[in-house]
């Protein structure tokens, strides 16, 4: 049984409300008994009102492949948005979102994304262990092309995430994408779910960058292949990037939210190569 749930999220790290956990417990409340057990992986997908119909077509490629979601949504408080075509809706307006706080590079745009992985360790927290399960976090200007939660999951690692590139960090070149990846659900995912959420704390510093540090010199961590899981860059600009063996595609680096909205409708009419 498959189910997406939509939560309605409009705060920011100033604002006073709900904690995570105080959320997740919540939507716990409200959550169909067998969510937890049923889904072989859980897809948590990010978004404001204007990314809505994009989230949504990442939602059915997700739960097309026999896996599930959930939808967090910035919305403004004076909003008519509803999420009747959900099973199931979670609303918090306790703030109102404007053009400055979804800029990227805005303060406020940080702190709202800042909210990300409280969240998500809440949620690893709040989830049963299992090994072959996981959490994983998904922006959404993603198209997903291919069944690759099953891939995550069958591989070694606590933490699969994608290459931000072009990447400077040396010697490795390995840089973390903070809106695509997928993390464990074992006592092991929990620590740097928690662990990147305190360096976001203590140090102020925007998820990609704490998980940068979190995932320094951890044998446990998979990048993966960056024209496989190609980001905005590499789709514009590196010419051995081949679309036809994409498995997602993560449309950053793009101008604006319009181009980058054209770029995911052209993606979507593209069939997916059979090419392994």
């Amino acid at each position: 049984m498959n189910s997406t749930i939509l939560l309605l999220l409009c705060t920011t790290a100033l604002a006073i409300g709900p904690s995570a956990e105080e959320k997740v417990a919540r939507w716990f409340a409200l959550q169909a008994t067998e969510w937890s057990n049923v889904c072989a992986q859980l897809v948590l997908i990010f978004a404001d009102e204007r990314w809505l119909s994009a989230a949504r077509q990442l939602a059915a490629e997700v739960v097309a492949h026999g896996h599930c979601t959930a939808m967090y949504l910035w919305i403004d408080n004076n909003s008519s948005a509803v999420c009747t075509d959900q099973p199931l809706c979670y609303v918090d307006r306790t703030t109102a979102c404007n053009d400055n706080s979804r800029r990227w590079g805005s303060n406020r745009y940080f702190q709202t994304i800042g909210q990300r992985v409280p969240l998500l360790s809440a949620l690893l927290n709040r989830l049963p262990l299992d090994w072959q399960r996981g959490v994983a976090l998904f922006d959404a200007d993603i198209v997903l092309r291919r069944n690759a939660l099953s891939r995550f999951a069958r591989s070694n690692a606590t933490l699969v995430v994608q290459q931000e590139w072009p990447c400077i960090t040396a010697p490795a070149h390995l840089c973390c994408n903070g809106g695509l990846y997928w993390l464990r659900r074992s006592s092991t995912g929990r620590q740097m779910a928690a662990q990147t959420a305190s360096l976001m704390q203590r140090l102020r510093l925007p998820d990609q960058d704490a998980w940068q540090l979190t995932v320094h010199g951890r044998s446990d961590v998979q990048f993966l292949d960056r024209h496989r899981y190609a980001n905005g860059y590499t789709l514009l600009h590196d010419d051995s990037f081949a679309l036809a063996q994409a498995h997602a595609i993560h449309v950053n680096w793009l101008p604006n939210t319009d181009t980058k909205l054209a770029v995911l409708r052209k993606l979507r009419r593209q069939p997916a190569s059979l090419v392994y």
